[in-house]
């Protein structure tokens, strides 16, 4: 997620981090990763 959002790929970036979040345990780092790349991308996606 993070090397599509680097890219400027946000909707591959939104994809892969939601994708990220369901796998990983709650409330681990990469979980909380995953969630910030999502707040993110929601926010570049509006503009």
């Amino acid at each position: 997620a993070e090397r599509y959002a680097l890219l400027t790929q946000f909707q591959d970036a939104y994809t892969n981090a939601v994708r990220a979040e369901g796998l990983l345990p709650p409330g681990s780092s990469g979980w909380l990763q995953a969630q910030d790349m999502i707040a993110a991308t929601k926010t570049a996606l509006k503009k």
